[in-house]
């Protein structure tokens, strides 16, 4: 994986930015990138997040981390490094989400996708 120091700070910059005060990241990486993306970070994100290492299992595989490390949430949603969001994304789905509680899944562009796991 090549790390894009630009395109990751313009995504960590957005997930900043959010209006959505609940929020916690899980940053799943290479080893290899730990140290840079660890930096950014600190020097980004104002809230609260957790770098785990990738294991190199591709997309699937650094999800299913994802939710090993911090599996008790309401919802989840995935950007790839090069992802940005508006302001106002996260508050508008969940917003939409809670209004409609057989509503299983919003897409909000072709790669990324919001989810509600409804608890048992």
């Amino acid at each position: 994986m090549l790390f894009r120091s630009k395109s990751l700070f313009n995504c960590f910059q957005s997930i900043k930015n959010q209006d959505f005060s609940e929020l916690s990241v899980v940053i799943v990486t290479p080893k290899r990138s730990l140290s840079k993306v660890e930096k950014l970070a600190q020097e980004v994100l104002q809230t609260n997040y957790q770098i785990i290492e990738d294991k190199n299992e591709g997309l699937s595989g650094a999800i299913n981390r994802a939710f090993e490390v911090h599996g008790e949430f309401d919802y989840f949603t995935w950007l790839n490094d090069d992802d940005e969001l508006t302001p106002e994304s996260l508050k508008r789905s969940i917003s939409k989400l809670d209004k409609n509680q057989n509503l299983l899944s919003l897409s909000l562009s072709s790669c990324l996708s919001f989810w509600r796991f409804l608890r048992t």
